[in-house]
């Protein structure tokens, strides 16, 4: 097409030159319009063009002079010579010039080009305004969209809104100095806007620069979090009711069997076939009731409430105690256990009952998975920085394999499927060993050689103060310290079986008991018994029929009793629920006779304040 438009001028440049010539313009001078017509065509055009026009304006030039008979050159003269050959010249120079600004536009229209497709590529906008808040420049995806095409005002942009409008008010307060960030929602999307004063390079505000990114996805994202979250929490919550729940059902049942159990073992007069059989009655409720705590515990270490009575307790102590409770599995199964307390710092700030809980647990373990006839070593040792107490319980049991070494302490986790079968449990009892340890600050470690070659576990905790200490009766139970004297009891228990044996040894105690099986008819006996005979103490259910064992209390308190709370509920929320109401302690089924026996004569001897007991 340029070449075209260049044939067009040069065409039109002979035309009027040879209508000037006739009109009596200064003769001989042929080339001047050529000359243009050359120097436009390159300037349109580029050298190309401008070579067409210099080569078909030599060729007008020709055809004229012929038409005119101006064969001699002479007759042309000097001059227009000098034009004709200038035509080439002018034609490659005026080319270049195009050729270089063609190249310049070029690169700014690609320039422009990229930055514009930046500016759609960013989720958000860029923009600036004037002292009367005319937006003066627009960058990004939205700019427009947010803020308005450039030269717009923003209060036209939002003139359905007055100045009190964050957006409006943001901006203002940036023209007076003041950074300003504000959240929109526009048009279904949702954007974070940060706006700064715009300063000329002496520092006065000349208006306000503005960012905005559109944070919807990310709002949706979090919301959905938020969501997962909630239903995470109310999955949990189902899962704490259901343990809850299930622990009272499994529990209640077990009550029975273990105060009986307990109870007969005591007399002196059994055959000892007898009491070996009751003993293994004894031995296997608890362990029972063992699993059970150890789900509770988790439940409760998982949602962080744990609770833990600090004072300074002797660590041998409880680690003697420890292995006289795992002393007859061990020779049952020929195992030695070895107790060998070397710690010249014994003494630890620790939750006595929760501490031997740990060494019951990694003795347990020793013993359980050590083969007949094998040994279990306990000892202790000065830490080597000498600030704290070093214990080791070493088997020479079946050993861990290398690679579940560093799950070890996982819950659930009890290596191949065959040793499930082979010893049972739930392996949860060394999951929470560790979560008790790092409660303390302390550490837990094991070392295994592997399979058959026996386990090392480790316990480091820094030591405190010597300091004399009971710690023994948290976890050994002792005897009963102050044998009560004959109560007036009264039972609230819906069990049937609970309530008949609990009854029978109670008053083979020395008490006097009467059974309720509901809230209501704990009340009515209250009330009949309150006008001249009060029980002196309560000893209650909390999951009755017809309400809570926690609704008594009221009751209770009013006609001067004391009371227990006997339930399969024993998470820190039902204790904590059962000393808010007034209980004078919490014991967890199922309670051997000895302990319920021990509680009652605390609780009769107290003046005032709640005794509690480990649940």
């Amino acid at each position: 097409m340029q070449y075209v438009v260049a044939l067009l001028i040069v065409g039109a440049a002979a035309v009027l030159t040879r209508l000037l010539l006739s009109w009596g313009w200064a003769y001989p001078a042929l080339t001047p319009l050529f000359l243009v017509a050359v120097a436009v065509s390159a300037w349109i055009g580029g050298v190309g063009p401008g070579l067409m026009a210099t080569a078909a304006s030599l060729l007008a030039i020709g055809g004229l002079v012929v038409l005119l008979n101006l064969g001699d050159m002479q007759k042309l003269g000097t001059v227009e010579v000098l034009r004709i050959l200038s035509l080439l010249p002018v034609a490659l120079f005026i080319g270049l010039l195009y050729s270089g600004k063609a190249r310049a536009e070029q690169a700014l229209r690609e320039r422009d080009a990229r930055l514009q497709l930046v500016s759609e590529q960013i989720p958000g906008g860029l923009w600036s305004t004037d002292t009367e808040l005319h937006v003066t420049s627009g960058f990004g995806a939205q700019a427009g969209l947010l803020h308005g095409p450039a030269g717009t005002s923003l209060y036209d942009h939002f003139k359905t809104q007055d100045s009190s409008f964050e957006p409006i008010a943001a901006h203002r307060r940036a023209l007076r100095g003041v950074s300003s960030s504000y959240q929109l929602r526009w048009c279904g999307r949702t954007f974070q806007s940060y706006v700064e004063p715009l300063r000329d390079v002496e520092g006065n505000i000349i208006g306000v620069v503005g960012i905005a990114t559109d944070i919807t996805d990310r709002e949706a994202a979090e919301d959905a979090i938020r969501q997962a979250k909630q239903q995470l929490e109310a999955a949990n919550h189902a899962k704490d009711r259901f343990l809850a729940m299930l622990s009272h059902e499994l529990r209640t049942p077990l009550t029975p069997v273990l105060a009986l159990a307990s109870s007969l073992a005591e007399r002196a007069d059994l055959p000892a076939t007898l009491r070996e059989d009751l003993e293994m009655i004894r031995r296997n409720t608890a362990l029972e009731a063992t699993l059970i705590d150890d789900l509770l515990d988790l439940t409760r270490i998982s949602r962080g409430k744990l609770q833990l009575n600090l004072q300074e307790v002797d660590a041998h102590e409880l680690l003697r105690n420890a292995v006289e409770i795992c002393r007859p599995d061990g020779e049952g199964k020929e195992i030695a256990i070895e107790l060998e307390l070397s710690a010249t710092r014994r003494f630890v700030r620790a939750d006595a009952a929760r501490l031997q809980q740990v060494f019951w647990n990694l003795i347990k373990n020793a013993v359980k998975f050590t083969p007949a006839g094998g040994r279990v070593r306990v000892r202790t040792a000065d830490h080597a920085d000498g600030k704290g107490i070093h214990v080791e319980v070493a088997d020479t049991g079946i050993g861990i394999e290398p690679e579940l070494l560093p799950r070890i302490f996982d819950a659930f986790e009890q290596g191949a499927s065959s040793i499930t079968r082979q010893f049972g449990g739930l392996g949860l009892g060394l999951a929470i060993s560790k979560a008790l340890v790092d409660a303390h600050g302390g550490r837990i470690a094991v070392q295994s050689d592997g399979p058959g070659k026996g386990a090392t576990f480790v316990v480091e905790m820094e030591t405190a103060a010597a300091q004399p200490s009971s710690a023994g009766d948290a976890g050994a139970g002792g005897g009963d310290a102050a044998r009560a004297q004959s109560l007036r009891i009264l039972l609230v228990e819906d069990h049937a079986d609970s309530a008949k044996v609990m009854r029978r040894l109670l008053r083979a105690a020395g008490h006097q008991v009467e059974t309720a099986c509901t809230v209501a008819s704990a009340r009515e006996a209250l009330v009949i018994n309150g006008g001249g005979r009060l029980y002196d103490l309560v000893i209650s259910d909390l999951g009755l029929p017809d309400g809570n064992g926690l609704e008594l209390m009221g009751d209770v308190k009013r006609y001067g009793c004391r009371a227990i709370a006997l339930s399969g509920y024993g998470t820190e929320e039902d204790v904590q629920r059962s000393m808010a109401a007034g209980f004078a302690a919490h014991l967890t089924k199922p309670v051997p006779m000895s302990t319920l026996r021990q509680a009652i004569a605390r609780v009769s001897a107290a003046e005032q304040g709640a005794v509690t007991t480990p649940s």
